[in-house]
């Protein structure tokens, strides 16, 4: 729940914000048990099967609605399990697996079938030809953006793969003592908490260039972030990052808003630098469009 209504709700005009997304996890802790026992599967109401492509959140989500509305529906999944960006990327920290195996198995008892192990290069012709008629995708957003950035240092990781490997096995992370991450979303908090919880990693900062006020990630993220001993520096962005672990920063300031409606940032003639051992960046992801354009679709 990416709880947006919290941020527009008419009660932070007196004592704050319904905390909706706090609430729901309340019920499900507390209410899930009592749910069960009542519940009765869905039954089916319509004869065209639906193909959902993805079983992460998007695809999980569709899957569950849709089989709640009577429909018969297969999840195709590349991976080996259900749960996508929550069950590879979110670090276990934040997330316990057997909530997220509840999850799974609640939209599994709604009768939704899965197909794991399925070819990322499949062919929606051929799911149409075993009788789906309907196919949604899910495919989530996992084409990693390249960091802009100078120098010849090699030790510079993008958020998706480094906390998918940090899940798998963090061991095998080698980060050094000193690791910057680049960006200050939810999952820039995610990459700078994970981090130290990487062998031999005794400090972990956040480098932003825009100012704390315009930080996309949410405050209670950013609040695990400051308890875990994250360090920030905000108006800044990377431009270098040498062999010998400088790392060299430009100073940036504020200047008129932009599309997004928060104040740019502009560059000025100041810059700063520090030693750091690796690069993290969470600087956003994209949708794979050259797959997308060859199942026929126009992302």
């Amino acid at each position: 729940c990416d709880h947006q209504c919290q941020l527009a709700c008419t009660r932070l005009d007196y004592e704050g914000c319904l905390n909706i997304r706090e609430v729901k996890k309340l019920a499900v802790l507390h209410g899930m048990d009592e749910l069960k026992e009542r519940w009765k599967k869905p039954e089916v109401k319509f004869d065209q099967k639906v193909a959902v492509i993805g079983a992460g959140p998007a695809g999980l989500s569709a899957a569950y609605f849709l089989a709640r509305e009577g429909f018969q529906v297969t999840v195709f999944e590349r991976e080996e399990d259900a749960g996508g960006v929550v069950q590879y990327v979110v670090p276990h920290f934040r997330i316990t697996r057997e909530a997220i195996a509840s999850d799974i198995d609640f939209i599994r008892d709604h009768g939704v079938e899965f197909r794991f192990g399925i070819d990322p290069k499949f062919d929606i012709a051929a799911i149409k030809a075993e009788g789906f008629e309907y196919v949604v995708m899910g495919l989530g957003t996992y084409q990693t953006r390249r960091l802009p950035i100078e120098g010849d240092n090699e030790q510079i990781f993008a958020s998706l793969p480094f906390l998918t490997q940090f899940n798998r096995d963090a061991s095998k992370l080698s980060m050094g003592k000193r690791v910057v991450v680049i960006g200050a979303g939810d999952t820039a908090m995610d990459c700078a908490r994970a981090a130290l919880r990487c062998p031999g990693v005794e400090s972990s900062t956040i480098v932003y260039r825009r100012a704390f006020e315009q930080m996309p990630a949410s405050q209670e993220e950013y609040e695990y972030a400051v308890e875990d001993g994250i360090e920030f520096h905000w108006l800044r962005n990377p431009e270098r990052f040498d062999a010998d672990g400088t790392l060299t920063l430009r100073t940036m300031e504020l200047g008129e808003k932009d599309a997004s409606g928060r104040r740019r940032p502009v560059a000025t003639d100041r810059t700063e630098s520090f030693k750091a051992d690796s690069i993290v960046y969470a600087i956003g992801d994209d949708p794979d469009a050259e797959t997308l354009k060859g199942l026929g679709l126009n992302p």
